[in-house]
């Protein structure tokens, strides 16, 4: 396990902690686990290799996770959350390095093309 990133709701009852690894040997995928959970991998394509991860968590105690995937032979960046039913989504393709924040508000910032591109999530 390295590069971890966690969030913590305001009562710091739940969490959320996200980080990348290789627990098969081969390529790095990321994880997650909320409080009490299981690990869970994030990616839903062990195509590439999965890093780079950031975390946080809305107002409305929804966690949200952000990683760099390169399932499709590009580095893209893509996003889950806590919330029913959430899918992995792809954000931006030929982008890297994703960076969340959360709070009233979610937005995410990623490199592309040597500049800097941020999308409001909610």
């Amino acid at each position: 396990m390295n590069a971890p990133a966690v969030a913590v709701s305001d009562d710091a009852k739940k969490y959320a902690v996200a980080w990348m690894g290789q627990p098969d040997g081969k390529d790095r995928d990321v994880f997650w686990s909320l409080t009490g959970a299981a690990d869970l991998r994030l990616g839903d394509d062990a195509k590439g290799t999965q890093g780079y991860v950031s975390a946080g968590i809305d107002a409305s105690k929804i966690f949200y996770v952000v990683w760099e995937d390169e399932r499709s032979g590009k580095s893209s960046v893509f996003m889950t959350s806590s919330a029913p039913g959430a899918k992995n989504e792809r954000l931006a393709e030929d982008a890297s390095w994703p960076v969340l924040s959360a709070g009233k508000s979610v937005g995410v910032v990623w490199e592309r093309n040597g500049g800097v591109e941020f999308r409001k999530i909610r």
